[in-house]
């Protein structure tokens, strides 16, 4: 697994939420979770979520700002 995508955080923890997934690997609160994930990967863990799962296709803002 590559840490330098993000999927790799849910790909290890299924199903739980971003909270208790941001828990797990150490972080201190969901707020420092989602601004490290959505540093790292352009968007929030619940747009990654949702997206991998077949969601809505929303482009992450560093995208949309290339």
């Amino acid at each position: 697994m590559s840490t330098s995508s993000p999927s790799w955080v849910f790909r290890a923890h299924g199903d739980l939420p971003a909270t208790a997934v941001g828990e797990r690997i150490g972080f201190p609160g969901a707020t420092a979770f989602t601004r490290f994930f959505r540093q790292r990967a352009g968007e929030t863990p619940a747009a990654f979520r949702d997206r991998a799962r077949g969601g809505p296709q929303v482009l992450p803002e560093a995208v949309k700002r290339s």
